[in-house]
């Protein structure tokens, strides 16, 4: 208990203390205030830190409520609100992909980019987590947190620095622009076989078109997509380019399918980039061919896992890839937009290992 935990650290006065509090967010600031009252934790002592795991709260209300509760107890420089996947290798490597490649760099916008497809799939069913995934749904679970993320690092302008703060004010403009492509409402689904004996409304799939309004991606879609029980476990960024208006090669009889960007962040890490080149032989034709990097396959046994990070940053009190207070309301914001806009019949039930659920797309 707290007095045992003291009673080991007080000879330890002046080291780092991180809590990590992997608890249900109704009990992050009890929590919190047993740690202050064993004097374990203190505000305002920089060496003394707090980490949050997801969900913080279930909507940006009961976020706020949590956040005016902590910060009685913290200062927000000791809150480090944990986003594994913004610790993976992929996710860690999307802004490198984009500002140091300037192939990538100069045709990173909605002029160019007809859509983006985020996509976290799963074979696996809520299994043991059923208490928490009924009363969090795939919307809480998923998209509120990791999916949106995810589609920040890809649509934020160039940040002024690789400081934490100058990337925290680029995501946070770019996660104010974003609402829902209108004419898509969302998709909700539920795999037919799902945990509670009563009757439940919790979605363990969703489906979701948004837009980023003003800057750098007119008609661009943003499609988020993630579930359980799915035909395959699969994350990644996709990346759609617009057909060339420029291809003085093309006609009607040579056509030049439109460019891919894929960031695979799972099962393998790496990189396919599918680009158009000439068929081998006498006749002028194009096919897309498929330059490929595999960054798993290069570091075997040297990639640090997405907590080890995480933890390595917060005894750093380096906060780049934690997520802040006021990203968490703007993530809030539309998650709970998505949950407003589905349809009031609740989620459509699929069958376990399909590919595709009705209503939805490909991706």
């Amino acid at each position: 208990d707290s007095l045992h935990l003291h009673s080991k650290t007080e000879n330890d006065a002046g080291g780092i203390r991180l809590f990590i509090l992997a608890v249900k967010p109704e009990a992050f600031v009890p929590v919190a205030s047993r740690l202050q009252r064993a004097g374990l934790f203190s505000r305002g002592d920089q060496r003394h830190r707090l980490l949050f795991e997801k969900p913080f709260g279930d909507s940006r209300v009961s976020a706020e409520v949590i956040q005016a509760s902590l910060t009685a107890l913290a200062d927000e420089a000791q809150i480090f609100r944990i986003d594994h996947y913004l610790g993976k290798e992929m996710i860690r490597n999307v802004l490198a992909i984009r500002f140091a490649n300037r192939i990538f760099s100069e045709s990173w916008h909605g002029r160019a980019i007809d859509r983006v497809e985020i996509v976290s799939l799963e074979t696996a069913g809520v299994e043991e987590r059923l208490d928490y995934y009924d009363r969090a749904g795939a919307i809480n679970d998923m998209v509120q947190s990791h999916l949106l993320q995810m589609l920040a690092l890809v649509a934020m302008a160039p940040p002024d620095s690789f400081e934490a703060e100058a990337i925290r004010l680029q995501k946070l403009d770019v996660l104010a622009k974003v609402s829902l492509e209108p004419g898509r409402p969302p998709v909700l689904g539920q795999y037919r076989g799902y945990g509670p004996a009563r009757p439940s409304a919790t979605e363990t799939y969703v489906e979701a078109a948004l837009r980023v309004d003003g800057g750098q991606w007119p008609g661009t879609v943003f499609l988020l997509k993630t579930g359980k029980r799915l035909g395959e476990k699969r994350t990644e960024i996709r990346l759609h380019f617009r057909p060339n208006p420029l291809c003085v090669s093309c006609s009607e009889a040579v056509l030049a399918p439109a460019n891919e960007l894929s960031i695979e962040v799972f099962p393998r890490e790496g990189i396919q980039f599918r680009f158009n080149s000439k068929v081998p032989g006498y006749a002028y034709r194009l096919e897309p061919v498929l330059a490929e990097y595999c960054h798993s396959c290069s570091v075997v046994g040297n990639r640090p896992e997405a907590y080890v990070k995480l933890l390595k940053d917060a005894l750093a009190a380096d906060k780049t890839l934690f997520t802040s207070f006021s990203e968490l309301l703007a993530q809030w914001r539309i998650a709970d937009l998505i949950r407003a806009a589905a349809p009031a019949a609740g989620p459509v039930i699929y069958e376990p290992g399909v590919m595709h659920v009705a209503g939805g797309g490909a991706a």
